[in-house]
């Protein structure tokens, strides 16, 4: 079976109903989309990569759901902060690379001049100019990817987060549940017990 034949027949969480704990912290921790797979196994070494726009807005639904349920507004604030700076570098590098086919005369200057338009570069109908363009252009980007970096190093190093075993162990202990089992509770109902437990105090 090909890898796109297996990717096809994938079980793939899309909300807070489907994924689980374990899944749901994985992906917050590693970015690695693949835990998206409800059969992930940890013990393999050929679990499917999964990536791409799909399985990005897939990721962005499942965690604007989180912070809905969860009334996480920091949280929230945080994860917008990752998209602008996911953004930000996309840009960078789609522009760095329409520079690169210019110079190498695989762009007309018409054509090198409208996909610039289209990505906010200032353009002029002079070549060296439009190369300056560009130029400063990545210089503004660096310096905004730098500030942006800057920012979510600074809301990481100032959140107070408990790990998702520290949870586990909260909620077992005040709410008197049993062994929580984080790789098969769904993320939805973990959040309905976390707003138990708020409500109580």
């Amino acid at each position: 079976m090909s890898l796109n034949e297996l990717v096809k027949k994938l079980r793939i969480s899309n909300n807070v109903e489907t994924i689980s704990i374990w899944s749901f912290f994985k992906i917050e921790e590693t970015k690695d989309l693949s835990y998206l797979n409800v059969d992930y196994d940890e013990f393999s070494e050929s679990n499917p990569k999964l990536e791409g726009k799909k399985y990005d807005e897939i990721w962005e639904k499942i965690y604007n759901e989180y912070c809905i349920l969860n009334k996480d507004g920091e949280r929230e604030l945080y994860f917008k902060k990752e998209l602008e700076l996911s953004g930000l570098k996309i840009k960078r590098h789609i522009v760095l690379n329409l520079k690169w086919n210019y110079e190498n005369s695989i762009f007309s200057d018409e054509a090198f001049e409208d996909m610039l338009s289209k990505w906010d570069v200032r353009v002029s109908k002079d070549k060296q100019e439009n190369i300056h363009s560009v130029d400063s252009f990545i210089s503004i980007i660096d310096k905004m990817i730098k500030i942006k970096e800057d920012d979510i190093r600074d809301s990481v190093k100032n959140k107070n987060d408990f790990s998702v075993y520290d949870l586990k162990l909260i909620l077992e202990t005040n709410l008197s549940k049993n062994d929580i089992d984080i790789k098969n509770t769904s993320m939805k109902y973990f959040i309905t017990m976390i707003n138990s437990l708020k409500s109580k105090k």
